[in-house]
């Protein structure tokens, strides 16, 4: 949300008015930004307008609103039967501000649907599971008819639901809502692991896979953020359900591990070497996966959107349902598949 304001610096109190808008006026975009420039000149739509105010009672000003014909700002006027803006304030937004209280049930109905969004966001948050969630538009209708007396415009929800920055995506199908929930938005309810602690694990990872004592690394469900796993072993490591956002995982090993449902987001992968790996339902979101080998694995149902796999091999892995949008595969160095039982035969 953009506001244009005069903002006062080390302001000590503000001193209001009680204004009312007794006049609304819609001015042409010159005419406002020379009023906006040079708020001391005289100017016909004042002259015009000033007559229409009625200074009776003390503890109100009347004024008059002009609203920018291109925009929605507009200047409050209180001309004291002067040509020019003798008294006059910046109103940001001044176009829907005039609108709702022209409307008070307009006003009403937007605080319904925003508490009604806000009613459903929380609850999606709640319930989603793997940062999916369907909603029933029948029954968002059902609740709205009982909570605030009226029928839902349901075009309206879903496009207000669509505008939330909580949802990656939201797809109508058959009267359910089939909601994704951006990954930032769920590390509330995942556990987040700083980089202290992703080195003591990588530490004892180490030492387990080399049967030394130590302990499995385990990111199941785990939320990682602008972490530095550069050159880390992960290999034969649980990371179901994880979710690594702008990571440095440059040169590690995913070797042999359970990555089902793992979302990598804005993550620097470049040469990391995954065989036999488990990458059903894995997202990758705007990650740098050049000069990496992904062979022998499962990337069924698997997302590579908007990836940099410049030389990168894919090689012997089973493809069923894999996207790529908006990722050119014609620069990996190869990219080649084999059947669910060619796969399933494998060791994992």
């Amino acid at each position: 949300m953009i506001l244009n304001v005069h903002l006062i610096r080390k302001a000590d109190d503000y001193a209001l008015q009680r204004c009312e808008v007794a006049e609304v006026v819609e001015i042409s975009h010159e005419d406002f930004n020379e009023l906006k420039c040079n708020p001391l000149k005289d100017y016909s739509f004042i002259t015009e307008n000033k007559d229409k105010l009625e200074y009776e009672n003390v503890s109100t000003v009347p004024c008059i609103m002009f609203i920018d014909g291109d925009g929605d700002d507009g200047i409050l006027v209180d001309p004291q039967g002067y040509d020019y803006a003798r008294y006059s304030a910046y109103i940001s937004n001044a176009r829907q501000l005039c609108r709702l209280g022209q409307y008070p049930s307009l006003d009403d109905y937007n605080r319904d649907m925003q508490s009604l969004v806000e009613h459903y966001v929380s609850e999606v948050l709640s319930e989603q599971k793997d940062g999916q969630a369907i909603l029933s538009l029948s029954a968002v209708g059902d609740y709205y008819q009982s909570e605030y007396q009226g029928f839902l415009d349901h075009e309206l929800f879903q496009n207000m639901m669509m505008e939330r920055p909580e949802f990656e995506t939201i797809e109508e199908n058959c009267g359910d809502l089939f909601i994704n929930v951006k990954a930032r938005y769920l590390h509330n309810q995942m556990r987040e692991l700083t980089q202290q602690e992703v080195d003591v694990m990588c530490a004892k990872h180490v030492l387990w896979l080399n049967d030394a004592g130590g302990e499995r690394a385990n990111f199941q469900n785990c939320y990682l953020n602008n972490l530095n796993i550069f050159g880390k072993d992960l290999s034969n490591s649980y990371c179901e359900g994880a979710r690594f956002e702008n990571c440095d995982m440059h040169s590690a090993d995913f070797s042999n591990a359970e990555m089902e449902s793992v979302r990598f987001n804005n993550c620097y992968m470049q040469d990391i070497f995954a065989d036999r790996t488990n990458f059903i339902q894995a997202d990758f979101i705007g990650c740098d996966i050049s000069n990496s080998v992904v062979c022998d694995s499962i990337l069924t149902s698997a997302t590579m959107q908007n990836c940099d796999v410049d030389n990168t091999e894919i090689t012997n892995c089973q493809l069923d349902s894999f996207k790529y949008p908006a990722t050119d595969m014609n620069k990996a160095a190869c990219v080649t598949g084999q059947t669910e039982e060619q796969t399933n035969s494998l060791n994992y």
